[in-house]
């Protein structure tokens, strides 16, 4: 395995092709749509919902074996076939070209690996053991999983509305980023998860007044 880099990117409206048409190219076909990019599947033999998706006009199929120079113009691809020759053309092809490219059954030999991810609305958590273990990669996600809730998804959006509202209330740096910290650190998560809205607009209107009661001094860089 590599020393990989964690990184996130934005794939919207950037090429990104699929090299397979089975349950595996399924599944990463999916997670790509999920990120706006523009898709192009290559294979012989398609499964029905691929065939579907392009029917609909959210992916394009290429309906033939894969190709030397088929990566030209692709941002990232995926190889999702069992066929090791193939997979090897590819990735030769992918590094001559600088294209991102992943191999389904052979992590190791792309330059690039999918870290386990956890999302609720814009809050994401991804992590990853470099493939060294699943099941400790099994077992932070089951606790993650129930340290955030659903209720993270609300609560980030709340944040969200509250920056804006900070930012164009409260004048002061200092007493910008106390705002901020009592938010975070409040029971608020608590209480969405238990559908008492009513409490949360009492413990927000309680946070905003004790903070605009306070003389904070100082400067500070608000992020």
């Amino acid at each position: 395995m590599g020393n990989y880099y964690p990184l996130m990117v934005d794939l919207s409206k950037m090429r990104c092709l699929v090299v397979g048409g089975g349950a595996v190219a399924l599944r990463k076909t999916l997670t790509l749509k999920e990120t706006g990019a523009d898709i192009t599947l290559i294979s012989p033999e398609i499964m029905a919902p691929l065939v579907q998706l392009a029917d609909a006009g959210e992916i394009n199929l290429i309906r033939r074996p894969y190709q030397k120079g088929d990566l030209e113009g692709f941002h990232l691809v995926y190889v999702a076939i069992n066929d090791k020759k193939v997979s090897e053309e590819i990735s030769r092809e992918a590094l001559d070209t600088g294209v991102f490219f992943n191999i389904a059954d052979q992590p190791a030999a792309g330059n690039f690996i999918v870290p386990s991810k956890i999302q609720r609305g814009d809050l994401v958590l991804s992590f990853s053991t470099n493939g060294k273990s699943p099941i400790l990669s099994k077992k932070i996600r089951q606790e993650l999983e129930e340290r955030y809730g659903a209720e993270y998804e609300e609560f980030l959006q709340l944040l969200g509305r509250e920056r804006v509202w900070a930012l164009r209330e409260i004048e002061q740096i200092d007493q910008r980023k106390a705002y901020f910290k009592a938010l975070v650190y409040s029971t608020l998560p608590e209480l969405l998860k238990a559908g008492k809205t009513a409490e949360v607009l009492r413990q927000i209107a309680e946070i905003r007044e004790k903070t605009l009661s306070k003389e904070i001094g100082g400067t500070g860089n608000d992020k």
